[in-house]
């Protein structure tokens, strides 16, 4: 482990040595969300002991992955409410540019609350093992998440763990066994669930205001000039990446051995080793979201298509993708494009009096209900837009780790607890089955496996 200084210009951190011990207004809407909630609770049970958390005391944080999305976690996890929370630990098996710009983070968005020196760590299980920390953020490649998450609950930490929290549906078993027997607080990161306008949306659909929903379309498509940096998944290398800085082997865990790879570490998105790729990167959340409006849980049948047409790049994930998904009572239609973005991102509910259209990335355009023609309606339907106030991508996650933080002090379910998970991101991967098989594959309800 090594400690870094907050208030010292020390830029030659990194000489000392690795790893040793370290010393070191929304409330309302979170609170009901929180109770509201689809899903089941975890069971109480027995697990390793951790800090006992109250209502005002400091909550201090550890992060695994400080790469882009895990340092916009941490910013996210800054602007909350509740201000007795910090962060006091990073770990990342790249030695350099990411975790510079994590501790700069920590010391600078954290002002005032900061701890006088953050631990850093190369791997997890040291990070995990800190009792200073009470709670961890898992940020790293998709194909390592289920290893992080059950290390990271049986060594007695609360988790919120980016999405999805599996690579593969067997997966599954083994993640829900260890979050409940563990009585951890895990949030998956699907943020949509904890938008106002989603819940209002099942709302709506429940009171049957658009009379019956047999199809819901979800879309996500994007476009890109090929010199754009970080187009397509390819986002930019930094400079001083290398392969001295970095574990490989440990990047690679359960993923095949291959040579170092600059791309594949940086554009882990673009290979199926790491990655399910639009399935697991876009469609999971739009699936989720689904599955919460809809109060479904997993598909009878999926059948996937997808092929890469624009970026042909040395990627193996597909830049197009198309899935339906057979839910008991309606339908799930997704579809995604890398190459055109007229119609840029959102889920329409289809029923037979009219449409609700969550329009743009995590609702930013609001909700809409579209009225179906008089003379084919049998109720009233009013043409309404309902404004989605927190709109955009950084106001989703920050809702969504506040309501995390405020589950780690009330011990309640999160809005997307471990359960929840599962649906989406197991039906993603009956998704990418049904693509490399070349199948329509089905979900054995009384089995609780693909087939």
């Amino acid at each position: 482990m090594r400690l870094h200084k907050l208030n010292q210009g020390n830029k030659d951190w990194r000489t000392s040595a690795m790893e040793t011990k370290n010393e070191m207004n929304r409330r309302q809407f979170i609170a009901q969300t929180a109770k509201t909630a689809a899903g089941v609770g975890l069971a109480v049970a027995a697990g390793p002991a951790i800090n006992v958390l109250g209502a005002n005391s400091m909550i201090n944080i550890g992060v695994l992955g400080p790469g882009s999305r895990g340092q916009h976690l941490m910013s996210q996890l800054s602007k909350i409410d509740d201000k007795q929370v910090r962060i006091v630990a990073i770990a990342d098996i790249f030695d350099g540019t990411w975790r510079d710009k994590a501790l700069a983070i920590a010391a600078e968005r954290f002002e005032g609350r900061a701890p006088k020196e953050i631990a850093v760590y190369k791997h997890y299980e040291p990070l995990f093992a800190d009792k200073n920390v009470d709670a961890v953020i898992i940020a790293t490649p998709e194909h390592s998440h289920p290893r992080h998450l059950i290390a990271a609950c049986k060594a007695g930490k609360d988790v919120y763990c980016e999405k999805p929290m599996l690579h593969h549906w067997k997966e599954g078993d083994e993640i829900l066994k260890t979050a409940q027997s563990t009585n951890r607080i895990v949030q998956i990161g699907t943020q949509r669930r904890s938008l106002p306008v989603y819940k209002k949306a099942q709302e709506l659909i429940e009171a049957g205001t658009i009379g019956k929903v047999t199809q819901v379309h979800g879309f996500w498509h994007r476009n890109f000039n090929p010199n754009q940096p970080g187009a397509a998944w390819r986002r930019t290398i930094p400079p001083d990446l290398e392969e001295s800085k970095v574990d490989w082997k440990e990047f690679l865990g359960t993923a095949p051995s291959v040579p170092f790879s600059k791309e594949r570490y940086c554009h882990w998105r673009c290979y199926w080793d790491y990655s399910n790729g639009i399935g697991s990167d876009l469609m999971v959340h739009q699936i989720d979201a689904t599955i919460m409006v809809m109060k479904a849980q997993m598909p009878n049948t999926v059948v996937a298509s997808g092929n890469i047409y624009r970026w042909d790049d040395g990627r193996t994930t597909c830049d197009t993708w198309s899935t339906i998904m057979e839910y008991p009572g309606f339908q799930f239609n997704y579809s995604s494009i890398f190459g055109n973005q007229s119609i840029d991102c959102g889920e329409k509910f289809y029923g037979t009096d009219g449409t609700i259209w969550i329009d743009g990335n995590n609702a930013q355009n609001g909700l809409k209900i579209i009225p179906e023609p008089d003379k084919i309606r049998t109720r009233d339907v009013e043409a309404v837009e309902i404004p989605n106030e927190y709109g955009g991508e950084g106001q989703a996650d920050m809702l969504h780790i506040a309501n995390w933080v405020e589950c780690l002090r009330s011990r309640q379910k999160p809005n997307c607890d471990p359960q929840d998970g599962f649906y989406g991101a197991a039906a993603a991967s009956m998704a990418i089955i049904s693509y490399f098989e070349g199948r329509r594959v089905r979900w054995d309800a009384e089995r609780q496996e693909v087939v």
